[in-house]
């Protein structure tokens, strides 16, 4: 599960078999926008109250434009799973996963860019990503066997 509120009381959640839902009263109540069950999602994230990204595997990303009354699948040419999607302006935004994977988009996720991957897809996976503008990021992950942790920093732009 992952959450996203972008206000006091409008939020939104995803559940791990395919479930989005969402809420106007600080989640006193919650509403089913999408369902289903093929669906496997890890995460998450609204930009503002109309653009939203959910994440989950096998590179599966869906994008909203009017608050999640509708979804759309968005290609991302990955087949790793996605832990983390964050956009610091409506089109420029990052999403990370398994495999050491970053992919990039400057459209709002039109299309999506392979920015980093690993051989060893199994052995490296990140689980979040932030950006403080489009030049300066991190991502954080772990190795499950020993339970490393690394961090990634670009100032590069990444376009």
């Amino acid at each position: 599960m992952d959450i996203s509120f972008i206000s006091e009381d409008t939020g939104w959640v995803i559940t791990h078999n395919g479930k989005i839902l969402s809420t106007v009263d600080g989640g006193i109540n919650w509403n089913t926008q999408y369902e289903n069950k093929l669906d496997k999602f890890n995460c998450i994230y609204f930009y503002d109250s109309e653009s939203g990204w959910v994440g989950g595997e096998e590179g599966n990303i869906l994008y909203t434009y009017n608050s999640g009354k509708s979804w759309f699948r968005q290609p991302t040419g990955i087949v790793t799973d996605i832990n983390k999607i964050f956009f610091i302006e409506p089109f420029w935004g990052w999403a990370a996963g398994n495999g050491k994977t970053i992919i990039h988009s400057v459209n709002g996720g039109y299309s999506w860019n392979i920015q980093l991957t690993s051989e060893f897809q199994n052995r490296n996976n990140f689980n979040d990503i932030l950006f403080k503008d489009r030049k300066i990021g991190w991502s954080a992950g772990n190795n499950s066997i020993v339970y490393f942790t690394c961090l990634l920093y670009t100032s590069d732009a990444a376009d």
